[in-house]
């Protein structure tokens, strides 16, 4: 699968909020999520532990390893992502230990402008960041998501600030030191 993707510094959660209602971005969904990154020669991998926390309260999501690819850039860049399944990846990937990089705890509220994720995210330890998503299919082409994601960008823009090129990982920071290794 395919998505464009883009994060920024939040700024001003009020004009972000209004700029959300000018967009007619009703908010989908509100989510704990734990992001375990792993070291991995080529590519990215996380294992995610999510809870939605609204509308429904709190209900556990199933986990999921998420491996991918992206250029850490500032403009949106296209992510190559798989989502497996714990059991799934183990068969992909085996059953050895895969090193831990870093953990990244999140508060995500997810808003869809159109097709266009608008998420809200409270990184803990780091800041408010907002992330816009969006599909690539057969009929959501990449000039057509570029457009897309840069109408939602402008719109909100007065809300931002600086653009984010890597991965909330890259924000916690890592640690020289080797870290302890998991298992899927």
């Amino acid at each position: 699968m395919q998505a464009l993707c883009w994060k920024a510094e939040l700024r001003d959660a009020q004009m972000l909020r209004a700029a959300l209602e000018t967009l007619a971005a009703p908010p989908v969904v509100a989510l704990r999520q734990t992001d375990t990154h792993h070291d991995i020669a080529s590519g990215r991998m996380l294992h995610r532990r999510a809870t939605v926390l609204e509308p429904d309260g709190p209900t556990p999501e199933p986990d999921e390893i998420i491996f991918y690819t992206r250029a850490d850039r500032a403009d949106p860049a296209l992510s190559h992502f798989q989502i497996y399944t714990p059991e799934e990846a183990r068969v992909r990937f085996g059953v050895l230990p895969i090193p831990v990089r870093t953990s990244v705890a999140k508060t995500r509220r997810v808003h869809l402008a159109g097709a266009v994720s608008v998420m809200l995210d409270e990184v803990d330890g780091v800041g408010s960041f907002v992330e816009l998503s969006m599909l690539v299919t057969l009929r959501q082409t990449l000039p057509r998501v570029h457009k897309e994601i840069r109408a939602v960008r402008a719109a909100i823009r007065p809300a931002l600030g600086e653009a984010v090129s890597g991965s909330y990982a890259d924000l916690v920071g890592v640690s020289p030191v080797s870290r302890p290794s998991a298992t899927l």
